[in-house]
């Protein structure tokens, strides 16, 4: 019999609800953030806010919107801490208002929380990764021309997502299944179908260590700060893969081989 390589996912990521106080409230994710790298995205359930998003190496109140092209903005109401049981909420409308409901998704990262020097490819970037749960969060100064970045993910990502923080632009997605090697766009933040585009990974996979990249401001931009959030199939805890629709009332069966806390598909 195979085991998972992951026998107790709540140690690498959980998904919490919280009712917003108006003031300062601590969420229990039961992720110590304080000592090790982590990522945290919320969204209030019960109102219209945008999506919002932190991590542990862009630090707290650095917040930037998965769901709109606008660069990160420092908002001290929002997460105001990454603390030893998950985080801290201020008393602002995205993350506490008095007697709204909220969702959080939030994953671990590296032991290292504000992350650690990586200079596996041409440009250098920042990272903490979870290498036991196939997450890293990695950093970087764009060149908007031809590049290699380390991911840190100790194996090939099978999907990525960059933002440009400094300026405006949309967050690029990669997907291995969307790529021949890797000549396919999609962005986050907009409704539109994957589109061809060799140039902004060069047609070129990623690797084991690295990530390539070309001329592309969304994902790297001349002079600007990059984030990147790069993840893999781990058994018993994450599943990164494809489905053909079926148009039935019974759907389509997507096997997991677990009972997943969270599913993203587009």
């Amino acid at each position: 019999m195979a085991y998972a390589s992951i026998t107790k996912p709540s140690s690498h990521f959980n998904c919490t609800l919280h009712t917003g106080t108006g003031s300062t409230q601590q969420i229990t994710t039961g992720l110590n953030m304080s000592a090790n790298g982590g990522m945290v995205w919320n969204k209030l359930r019960s109102g219209s806010n945008n999506h919002v998003l932190w991590d542990t190496i862009r630090t707290a109140t650095k917040t930037i919107y998965p769901d709109l092209n606008a660069p990160e903005a420092t908002e001290a109401n929002t997460l105001t801490a990454f603390t030893t049981t998950g985080w801290t909420a201020g008393g602002g409308g995205n993350t506490n208002a008095n007697g709204s409901t909220y969702v959080s998704w939030n994953w671990l990262a590296g032991s290292s929380h504000s992350g650690s020097s990586n200079s596996d490819g041409s440009t250098a970037s920042t990272v903490t990764a979870n290498t036991t749960a196939g997450f890293s969060i990695f950093k970087f100064t764009g060149t908007n021309g031809n590049t290699t970045v380390g991911h840190g993910l100790g194996g090939v990502p099978e999907m990525f997502i960059i933002k440009n923080t400094a300026q405006a632009g949309h967050w690029m997605v990669y997907h291995k299944d969307l790529q021949s090697p890797a000549g396919k766009q999609m962005y986050l933040n907009l409704t539109n179908a994957q589109a061809s585009d060799t140039g902004w990974l060069q047609n070129t996979a990623p690797s084991s260590s690295v990530i390539t990249l070309g001329a592309n401001a969304d994902s790297n931009g001349s002079g600007n700060a990059m984030i990147g959030y790069a993840f893999r199939s781990i058994k018993g805890y994450s599943k990164i893969g494809k489905y053909q629709g079926n148009g039935g009332s019974d759907g389509t069966f997507v096997y997991c081989g677990f009972r997943p806390a969270l599913v993203l598909f587009k």
